[in-house]
């Protein structure tokens, strides 16, 4: 198992970088970090959605990645919503665009999975993350766990669990954790997502980042004894890199512990 820590802001502050590159044993690239040139970036988290109808941008970046991370072993895409342009208030996303079908979706990851494969070879393994559901339209489908294991298991690739969205998804769906990750495709989870969530004063729970507390942790050592084929452990932590490097001193007292 591999802490991959997502290159983020806190790489800005020097000299304390260091610190983060000797605790981790690779990177986790993403959009925003494109232009980093950090060594071991062994992941790529894209922002492009693997559901939606893809164009020559999405195309033309994929291969800027495939050119420029030479180290790359995984990349991964989201499953986010089910309007081509989901509009963004208070953080939530609302209904614009065209709105896809299960179908459409279904379709359109075939599709580009086979872009992905054209343009990357069969070396890259492909995942995708699940999302947190808020109650709204656009996530109606996307966040259902039979609609990702169809995705992840009729295309034949990787799964992406985030564990704050999926604790997201179970409160604010009045269902129990365990009986919707049991429906998820746990059994062909290649990375770990970890964060804690928050619930605001109108009970809505909400994707928030912030440090683990005793259940995740209890529910990380429980997910890597369980599902032999997670390779991956990221921490997403933005606050404090002290706070960041005891995080992952934590994970890494877990993995010992197995």
């Amino acid at each position: 198992m591999l802490i991959a820590t997502p290159i983020s802001q806190l790489f800005k502050l020097e000299p304390e970088i260091q610190k983060i590159i000797d605790a981790s044993d690779c990177f986790e690239c993403r959009d925003a970090s494109f232009e980093s040139t950090i060594s071991k970036q062994r992941i790529y988290h894209s922002d492009f959605e693997l559901i939606h109808t893809w164009t020559e941008k999405e195309k033309k970046m994929l291969s800027s990645v495939q050119s420029t991370k030479e180290e790359l072993e995984l990349i991964s895409f989201h499953v986010a919503s089910c309007y081509s342009r989901p509009a963004i208030i208070d953080g939530i996303f609302q209904p614009e665009g065209i709105e896809y079908s299960r179908e459409d979706m279904i379709a359109n990851a075939r599709e580009n999975i086979r872009t992905v494969r054209d343009i990357f070879g069969n070396n890259i393994e492909i995942a995708v993350e699940n999302n947190n559901y808020y109650p709204t339209p656009v996530y109606k489908t996307v966040t259902d766990s039979g609609f990702l294991s169809t995705i992840v298991n009729e295309n034949n690739i990787a799964f992406l669990f985030d564990i704050a969205h999926a604790k997201v998804t179970a409160h604010n769906r009045n269902i129990c954790f365990d009986e919707y990750t049991e429906g998820l495709p746990l059994n062909r989870c290649v990375q770990l997502h970890i964060s804690e969530f928050g619930i605001n004063s109108r009970g809505i729970a909400y994707d928030v980042h912030e440090e683990p507390g005793r259940e995740l942790y209890a529910c990380i050592k429980n997910l890597l004894s369980r599902y032999k084929k997670i390779k991956y452990v990221t921490v997403e932590y933005y606050k404090s890199i002290d706070r960041l490097l005891f995080i992952i001193s934590q994970i890494k007292e877990i993995v010992i512990s197995l």
